[in-house]
């Protein structure tokens, strides 16, 4: 069983990002606040954004196609995580502003130079792999595997005790047999099938093929657009 997804072309330009910085841990004072409120006054009349929001990425443009494979390279700090979780729409915007103009394929997230979130038919397309990888370490590869395609497929097809439900019932089952053995096949950890992810304390698979399981947890949703941050 595998779910099919129009692939999205992904196009941006003029991006800039800026983010909130960290509040201090500082006690304030008298003279600290007098000083916030002396800034902030200019700010408000000269509507100007608060100086606690930091721009990490300034007038970025890309276009990606249907198919094709766009590398972002740049140096540690320089915002290349953060430009992609933008543009998978990870990201909170109460600390996250967003300027310029982005749009999946003819569906456009952006209006008077404001970036907004993707709607929720874009976003549910949209994979993302963060650089970590997280997993349950006593879960051996194959069954990581199933338990997020149980979490990507539907949970039912038809009223529940119906004969399209138990028909579904079977094909999912069947489906996700055939689905696994499949993307760990192409990612060629298939031989490790069996062995538990592991972590430092649990004897597993090796770290080159961790970060294959953290690939594959998202591959295997069969995402229409899909981002790899640290790959």
């Amino acid at each position: 069983m595998r779910t099919e997804q129009v692939p999205t072309g992904l196009a941006f330009r003029d991006m800039t990002i800026e983010v909130k910085e960290a509040e201090s841990n500082a006690i304030e004072t008298t003279g600290s606040k007098l000083i916030k409120l002396a800034t902030a006054i200019p700010n408000a009349l000269k509507s100007k954004r608060p100086s606690e929001y930091k721009r990490i990425v300034e007038g970025v443009s890309g276009t990606v196609c249907p198919g094709e494979t766009l590398l972002i390279i740049g140096a540690a700090g320089s915002g290349c995580s953060s430009l992609m979780k933008v543009l998978a729409g990870r990201y909170n915007p109460k600390e996250v502003v967003v300027s310029g103009d982005l749009s999946y394929s003819d569906i456009n997230c952006s209006q008077d130079n404001k970036v907004f979130l993707p709607p929720t038919e874009i976003a549910a397309r949209i994979g993302f792999c963060y650089e970590g990888d997280n997993h349950i370490p006593e879960l051996t590869v194959k069954q990581t595997l199933d338990f997020i395609g149980s979490l990507f497929l539907p949970q039912r097809a038809g009223k529940k005790g119906s004969a399209e439900q138990e028909i579904y019932k079977v094909a999912k089952r069947q489906g996700q047999r055939d689905l696994t053995p499949q993307v760990l096949r192409d990612l060629g950890i298939l031989h490790v099938a069996d062995t538990p992810v592991g972590d430092d304390l649990i004897r597993g698979v090796s770290g080159g093929q961790k970060k294959r399981v953290t690939f594959a947890e998202v591959m295997i949703k069969f995402p229409a657009l899909a981002f790899f941050d640290g790959y």
